[in-house]
């Protein structure tokens, strides 16, 4: 009778099975070398692109050893690696593995669900958590794999990363302040990734200085009395037709733009106007601040757009007004864009802006969606 399968074995099929699952990650067994810094070589070892690695520590019938092993594995680093490791699995073979090799094994480590197994996360200061804090986990390979996914995130570190990256974000925004009072040279956010048929801004102005992001990074400008001008021009008609024009339109209703495309697109060059035009522009936009606009592809029944286009062409540029007038020029353009298919994308229903005073004779504005049929 053959002898019992040594645990090598089964290891090497453990990492093997554990590392068919996940594509992001790389599951290795029994080793050679010093896989870990100051010597040791762990019995597998899972290392998560998106994450720390975790150990794994197997042993036939001996619970006792699995754990002390794991436990011992915390805090050490893989060798060239940066993060130590923060979690540790202990596991217990189920003796039906005991005396198989080869595909048989590979078959019943695939299908059993008696794999027993406890988390160790490491507690700066303290003794490591234990999951379940008494017995043991059963389950499958595939159990385990997805605790070994979550191990690769363990809590206390995320924690730890969260609270830096909000100090983070307070030191900046702190600082951005400090520098740039309201009203200052922090610029504004561009829309990157428009979507004509449910949103209304491409430029937005905050009444806080923040810091953009992907979708909506931020323009900077040398002088403060530049930001109302291109705030309107932006978010004009003309504004959205130079934006349509240069962005990408690949998918329906949507036009995208990036970083080092925003120069290309054609604006108002803000700094061609005179100190009077950019006090029009500010007067402009503190009339318009609170008005809600319609969708883009809404722009030709919007109140709100063709109030925002007189101001700027006729107020702010000193323009005729008969540009702005009925059925003029812009109006017409209006028309047009709102029945571009790649503005509109087919989308069959409208907004509605419901007006209402309250209690105390404030304005409210509701909205709500009705079906169109015309498109």
């Amino acid at each position: 009778m053959p002898g019992p399968t040594h645990e090598q074995t089964l290891n090497a099929a453990l990492g093997e099975a554990l590392d068919g699952l996940r594509r992001s990650w790389n599951a290795r067994a029994e080793q050679t070398g010093n896989v870990l810094e100051g010597g040791g070589r762990p019995d597998v070892l899972v290392e998560d692109a998106s994450g720390w690695p975790v150990v794994i520590e197997a042993e036939r019938a001996d619970h006792a050893s699995a754990e002390r092993d794991a436990i011992a594995r915390l805090g050490r680093v893989v060798a060239g690696r940066r993060f130590a490791i923060e979690t540790a699995i202990a596991l217990v073979y189920p003796d039906a593995l005991t005396y198989l090799d080869g595909a048989r094994l590979r078959n019943a480590l695939d299908r059993t669900d008696e794999l027993e197994y406890a988390l160790y996360t490491r507690r700066v200061g303290e003794s490591p958590e234990r999951l379940p804090e008494d017995g043991w986990v059963r389950g499958s390979v595939r159990d385990l794999a997805m605790l070994t996914h979550r191990a690769a995130a363990p809590a206390p570190r995320v924690e730890a990363l969260a609270q830096a990256f909000e100090m983070g974000v307070e030191r900046a925004a702190d600082e951005f302040t400090r520098r740039h009072q309201y009203g200052g040279d922090i610029g504004r956010d561009y829309n990157l990734d428009l979507r004509f048929n449910s949103q209304s801004l491409i430029a937005a102005m905050t009444e806080r200085p923040c810091i953009g992001g992907r979708a909506w990074p931020s323009v900077l400008f040398e002088n403060a009395d530049h930001e109302y001008a291109f705030a309107l021009w932006c978010n004009s008609t003309l504004g959205l037709l130079m934006h349509w024009w240069m962005a990408n339109k690949t998918q329906s209703g949507r036009g995208a733009t990036t970083v080092t495309g925003i120069p290309n697109i054609p604006s108002l060059d803000a700094r061609a106007l005179s100190a009077e035009r950019h006090a029009a522009a500010k007067d402009a936009f503190d009339a318009m601040r609170g008005l809600r606009f319609l969708p883009f592809d809404q722009i030709d029944e919007d109140p709100a757009r063709a109030e925002l286009d007189r101001r700027l062409l006729v107020d702010v540029l000193g323009l005729p007004e008969s540009l702005c007038a009925e059925n003029g020029p812009l109006d017409l353009l209006r028309r047009k864009l709102a029945r571009e298919p790649q503005i509109h994308g087919g989308k069959k229903s409208r907004v509605v802006l419901d007006e209402a005073r309250d209690a105390h004779g404030a304005l409210v504005v509701t909205e709500r969606k009705e079906r169109r049929n015309d498109r």
